[in-house]
């Protein structure tokens, strides 16, 4: 397992000074494209998906994480475990078994899961918890697999973006 550190320092840089937004995700992927890393590409599925839902249309991979920085707009794993290789229940175990360490990184800002097994795995917590979750009864999918338009578009709707 890579060091949470790691995943941090690299989202430093681009983490908003007042954050207005919670885009929460599952975990950063065993292939090693980590959304924070500037050195990726404009290309990678989930980076490329958040870019097209603002209408951002970066250059660099710097270019769009200094845009989210500059709208106040974050993106947080529930776990910096790499889960995505795991059975479905194994992944919901560790969500909710390190949620009080998501709880304490959660800035007082609206959350959008992008994620259906994200959803079920903390939804409930972070409701109890008193958190801003603008799904309500969204399962979003990640925009991967063909799945890109209805993230988008369930993503667009949560957020009232036209």
């Amino acid at each position: 397992m890579i060091d949470p550190s790691y995943y941090h320092k690299l989202r430093e840089p681009f983490t908003p000074k007042q954050v207005k937004l919670v885009l929460l995700f599952e975990s950063p992927p065993a292939s090693g494209n980590y959304f924070y890393d500037p050195e990726g590409t404009v290309s990678e599925p989930l980076y490329r998906a958040i870019m097209k839902l603002f209408g951002w249309t970066p250059e660099t991979k710097t270019q769009g994480l200094e845009s989210m920085k500059e709208s106040g707009v974050v993106l947080l794993d529930a776990t910096y475990q790499q889960v995505n290789q795991m059975t479905k229940r194994e992944r919901r175990d560790i969500m909710r078994k390190e949620y009080p360490l998501l709880r304490s990184r959660l800035p007082d800002a609206p959350i959008l899961i992008g994620m259906v097994g994200v959803l079920e795995a903390v939804k409930d917590l972070l409701v109890d918890d008193g958190f801003n979750l603008l799904n309500g009864d969204r399962r979003i999918p990640f925009p991967a697999n063909g799945q890109q338009r209805r993230f988008h578009d369930l993503a667009k709707e949560a957020l009232n973006l036209d």
